[in-house]
């Protein structure tokens, strides 16, 4: 299980990543590594394969929805944002017929 984010007791959003191992039951805290999405509430995320796929949210201290796509590559824990890669980078990762989204198996196109 993975998380990202958080919030202080005074209302700071955080860009924590971590990891929990469930047959050992502990977390592992991974460092941040650029491109790694800035702290945000209101966001959405999708799993695709070992891709975790975070898209857009409203940024710390904004009051705009931001339009903007980050992967978490799960296997080397580096993020890739859709700058970074590349619109047609990014849509090929998500080309394949199965994707997991919301923990549900979908058909795609």
């Amino acid at each position: 299980m993975y998380i990202f984010g958080g919030c202080t007791l005074e209302a700071d959003f955080l860009m924590d990543c971590a990891a929990l191992h469930i047959t050992s039951k502990r977390w592992l805290v991974f460092p941040t590594k650029w491109p790694a999405p800035n702290s945000r509430s209101v966001y959405g995320t999708s799993v695709f394969r070992q891709q975790i796929f975070l898209f857009t949210g409203i940024p710390n201290n904004l009051f705009e929805r931001v339009r903007e796509v980050y992967v978490l590559d799960t296997a080397q824990i580096q993020w890739l944002s859709d700058k970074s890669m590349g619109k047609q980078a990014l849509s090929n990762l998500a080309s394949d017929s199965e994707y997991t989204s919301m923990g549900q198996i979908e058909e795609g196109n």
